[in-house]
């Protein structure tokens, strides 16, 4: 696996005075010091992620690897590499238990019928007031989680504070 995905076997003695990783390393920053350079020109971080270029480097960068994947560019053992005659590559799907709704519905009404109510509303206020300015949110969290607030409520409380983030469509 190792040799197919790596490409070490392409070298005589990849680690003999490591010319072959010294080169491995330097492509690598190359590409990390454009990519801050482009970040840097958008206005850091955090400018960029507002503006959707994280998460469109993210996608085109997948898009690229998967592409490489399909078309054989890219080995991948067991995908596109070393696949046994006939058979044709697991699809892991992913399905969620038909009765899990109902079980996880009966559990939270379990733990809200079994705590203290004024006690749970008043840690979760708490929550959302420290929220809206600018105090340690996690021992508030804690306390709120302890007086039998539920991640759903929490979760929202917070929403409500600061909203909900919606990745800009970026083409």
């Amino acid at each position: 696996m190792l040799a197919a995905e790596s490409g070490v076997a392409r070298v005589i003695d990849p680690l003999g005075g490591s010319p072959y990783v010294e080169e491995l390393t330097d492509r690598i920053e190359a590409a990390a010091r454009e990519l801050i350079v482009k970040i840097d020109g958008l206005g850091g971080a955090v400018k960029a992620i507002e503006a959707g270029f994280v998460q469109q480097e993210i996608h085109r960068s997948a898009l690229a690897d998967q592409r490489a994947i399909e078309s054989g560019a890219k080995a991948v053992v067991g995908v596109n590499r070393q696949v046994q005659a006939g058979e044709t590559p697991a699809r892991i799907g992913f399905r969620l238990d038909d009765g899990l709704e109902a079980r996880r519905r009966e559990q939270v009404a379990l733990v809200r019928s079994r705590r203290d109510a004024g006690k749970a509303k008043d840690a979760r206020r708490r929550v959302a007031d420290a929220a809206a300015g600018t105090a340690n949110l996690v021992p508030l969290l804690i306390e709120a989680v302890d007086a039998g607030a539920t991640l759903g409520e929490l979760c929202a409380d917070l929403e409500a504070v600061f909203g909900s983030y919606r990745a800009p469509v970026v083409f």
